[in-house]
Formats: C-alpha cells, sequence, structure tokens
C-alpha cells in the first residue's frame, strides 16, 4: 500500500501518524523506499509516486489542494497520475 500526498511535510505527518498507531512505514525517496515489503506502507509525494505501481493507494489532499485556483491541466494530470498507481484499489482522501 501507498499514502501519496502532495506537499512533503504532508507526507512527513502522516509518518509520524503511522508510527504512532504502530503502522510499520517507509518513505520513498529518490534511490529507496520503493521495494515492496508486506505490511509496510510507502509514503511519497504524488510527484515521487511517477512510474511506480502499488496494489493500494490513498491520496490524501487538503481541502483546498484541487480546488477552483488550482484547477490546471497540470493539477489533474498529476492527481491522475497517481491515482493510476494503484493496481487493485484507489482512494481520494480530503483532510
Amino acid at each position: 500500500m501507498a499514502a501519496l500526498a502532495r506537499p512533503g511535510r504532508q507526507r512527513e505527518e502522516i509518518g509520524r501518524r503511522c508510527a504512532a498507531m504502530g503502522l510499520a512505514c517507509v518513505v520513498v525517496d529518490k534511490d529507496q523506499g520503493a521495494e515492496m515489503k508486506p505490511g509496510v506502507i510507502r509514503l511519497a509525494t504524488l510527484h515521487r509516486a511517477k512510474g511506480l505501481e502499488f496494489d493500494r493507494v490513498v491520496v490524501l489532499g487538503q481541502n483546498t489542494a484541487l480546488g477552483p485556483a488550482e484547477d490546471t491541466a497540470g493539477e489533474r494530470s498529476l492527481l491522475y497520475v497517481a491515482l493510476t498507481r494503484a493496481r487493485r484499489e484507489a482512494a481520494l482522501v480530503f483532510c
């Protein structure tokens, strides 16, 4: 499973919350963390997930992340790329 977020600081907050709940997670950075280990949640930015695949993907966004002010073709394309990283299931969650 992967949890994808727009900014890096949001990804870090998700990592802290997962750790507090006792969930194993690893940050996907350049050249590390993309390997598939059972039971480990991969945390990545939307950009970093490009070219990777996961069984399940949760894309986390802020309420204003895809609002009218940022509703551009580039933002829609980035969201499409993030959601299509999932082989089986994908979810879009606004928080």
